[in-house]
This record gives structure tokens, C-alpha cells and sequence, in this order.
């Protein structure tokens, strides 16, 4: 009787995977192929930017200003850097002395510009301060103006709404006396029981003067 086989039904073993380098990039975490791809596309750009620069040099055209940096190593942007940083410093300081022998020849930022004292400054304040306190008091003025003119309309707003209901209430006892007169010439009659036309007659010439 023949044994079974370890490859072969129940008993077969199970064949262990291996992992290429495709199947480990599977596994790795999404922060890693993000950077990885980050950093290709640098490298790609760098290597573009650095041709493109070489053509320029070959045709003879000139590279612009900010472009240069990129072309250089490390040690010559440091370099410039400070060579510039020291010459800007120096021409700050020049500018600056420049700008103050001109303002004391010139009296002022601007031609024709006089230099302000210190009387002038306080003089300034000053009137600065008094206009202010009179702001104040024409704010405070127009404060209690204010509050009148409010009261005042109330006053008018009140006034025009009691003559609105006194009239409306004149209108109604008008129309009220006009139907209970009415009333009473519609409830007459003759001595037969007949209703006398005469004052359903009237009635109906007053809804026609009223309609016209």
C-alpha cells in the first residue's frame, strides 16, 4: 500500500512566499513613497534646471540674476552672500549719512520742507487737544439734541395715531347711525302688510350717489 504524499492532499505543505522588492514596496508605508516620489521629482527638476543653464552658457546668453544661485556650489552663495550683506551694511550707512546731511541742507524730508521743533511739536499737541475737547462738547451738544428731536417724534407719532383712531371711530358711528336708520325705513309698511316702496326706493338713489 502506497503512502501519501507530503505534496498531495491533506498533507501538503505549504510553500513559503518570497517577497521581491516589488512586494516589500507594497508593504511600505504611504509617508515613505510619498517622500520617495518628492525627492525624484527634485532630482528631476535639479538635473532639468542645470541643462537648461548649460545651453544658455553654450548660446552665449546671459543667465538672469536669481537663476545663478542654483548653478553654484554651496561655498561661492556663502561667499556672496556675505560679500553682499557687508557691502549693503556699508551702503546703508552711506545712504543713511546721505539722507541727513541732505535733510539738514534741505530743511527736510522733501524740498522746501522745514525741519519741525520742538515748539512746534508741542504747539501741535496742543491744538490737537483743543479741538478734541470741543469735538467732545458738540458731541455731547448733539447728544441732548438728539434726545430731544426723539422725544419729539414720539411725541408726533402719538398724537397721529389717536387722530387716526378718533376718526376711524367717527366713520364707524357714522356708518352704524346710517344703518340703524336704514333698518327702520326697511321695517315699515302700510296698513295692508305691504313694505312701502318709498324707502326701499331712497335707498337704493343713496347707494348710487354713494357709488358715484
Amino acid at each position: 500500500m502506497a503512502l501519501p504524499s507530503s505534496n498531495s492532499g491533506p498533507f501538503k505543505q505549504r510553500q513559503k512566499k518570497t517577497y521581491g522588492s516589488h512586494d516589500r514596496r507594497k508593504h511600505q508605508s504611504a509617508y515613505q513613497t510619498k517622500s520617495d516620489d518628492i525627492k525624484k521629482s527634485l532630482v528631476h527638476r535639479a538635473r532639468l534646471r542645470k541643462a537648461y543653464y548649460k545651453m544658455l552658457e553654450r548660446e552665449g546668453e546671459e543667465i538672469p540674476s536669481k537663476d545663478r544661485s542654483y548653478g553654484s556650489d554651496n561655498e561661492e552663495q556663502k561667499n556672496k552672500s556675505d560679500e553682499e550683506g557687508n557691502s549693503d551694511n556699508s551702503n546703508d550707512e552711506n545712504d543713511n549719512a546721505d539722507a541727513s546731511e541732505s535733510e539738514e541742507e534741505q530743511g527736510g524730508f522733501f524740498e522746501g520742507e522745514p525741519v519741525e521743533s520742538k515748539e512746534s511739536n508741542t504747539s501741535t499737541k496742543n491744538s490737537y487737544r483743543e479741538r478734541k475737547s470741543v469735538e467732545k462738547k458738540e458731541r455731547a451738544m448733539s447728544f441732548y439734541e438728539r434726545s430731544k428731536l426723539i422725544k419729539e417724534r414720539k411725541l408726533a407719532k402719538r398724537k397721529a395715531q389717536e387722530e387716526y383712531r378718533a376718526n376711524r371711530e367717527k366713520e364707524h358711528q357714522l356708518r352704524e347711525a346710517k344703518r340703524v336708520k336704514h333698518r327702520n325705513q326697511m321695517k315699515k309698511f302700510t296698513n295692508r302688510g305691504q313694505p312701502l316702496m318709498k324707502s326701499r326706493i331712497n335707498r337704493l338713489l343713496d347707494k348710487i350717489k354713494e357709488t358715484n
